[in-house]
């Protein structure tokens, strides 16, 4: 719910959650409740259940205003001991971590049922594919999905096959990996990451992940009692 270019307006200011203050402000409001909708969209309710009102959702973030106003943002977020300070610094952690992006991703694609995705789950997924190369809280993250990913793969297929739409987020998340990998780690094979064991996966490359252990990881069981 927090992706937004980090370039234009950073969740850890005050002008990020009230939605009056400015045309950027009102523009990450909009952000939010078009990536609320692409999410209610893609949300497996056969496994999950009914999907959250978008006004659930952001309680669970606690942001600074639900604790007051944008004046009181102003002054609070100079003093470390308050808790719209403390509000802020979670919300910029929080937005700078793809990995939860990732795994919002990963946990709807893997879990659809076998008989097929909905047309409107089709095209959520498409439709998050184009957000993100334009949200992605970094530039970096913007510019290798949309040039790396997109424009090597094209978008998320037509098809309703959830294993298809699960394959292409799968092949994507590890393009962008790699990326990262590379260029911010040095070339991951001649510089493996972590202990021996972690350096074995994917030839040296801590990143990568199969699509076997993509889909053992994602999928959740059918019910609780099958965790036992």
């Amino acid at each position: 719910m927090l992706v937004f270019p980090g370039d234009i307006l950073g969740t850890s200011r005050c002008e990020y959650w009230y939605p009056e203050v400015g045309p950027k402000s009102a523009q990450a409001a909009h952000s939010r409740k078009l990536m609320y909708n692409i999410l209610a969209a893609l949300w497996p309710t056969h496994k999950y259940g009914a999907v959250p009102s978008l006004d659930e959702v952001m309680s669970l973030l606690s942001g600074p205003e639900q604790i007051g106003d944008y004046s009181q943002c102003v002054t609070d977020s100079k003093d470390n001991s308050t808790a719209i300070y403390n509000a802020l610094a979670m919300a910029g952690g929080r937005a700078s971590q793809p990995n939860q992006v990732w795994s919002i991703v990963h946990t709807v694609m893997h879990n659809y049922p076998i008989t097929g995705m909905t047309s409107n789950q089709v095209q959520a997924s498409r439709a998050l594919a184009d957000f993100l190369q334009h949200n992605f809280w970094c530039t970096d993250c913007r510019g290798v999905f949309a040039v790396g990913v997109l424009n090597e793969f094209g978008f998320p297929p037509q098809t309703n096959d959830p294993y298809a739409h699960a394959k292409w987020w799968w092949q994507g998340h590890n393009t962008a990996s790699e990326h990262t990998a590379s260029t911010r780690g040095g070339h991951p094979w001649l510089f493996p990451h972590g202990d021996e064991a972690i350096a074995m996966v994917g030839g040296g490359n801590l990143f990568y992940m199969s699509y076997e252990d993509s889909e053992q990881m994602w999928t959740l069981p059918e019910s609780f009692e099958d965790l036992i």
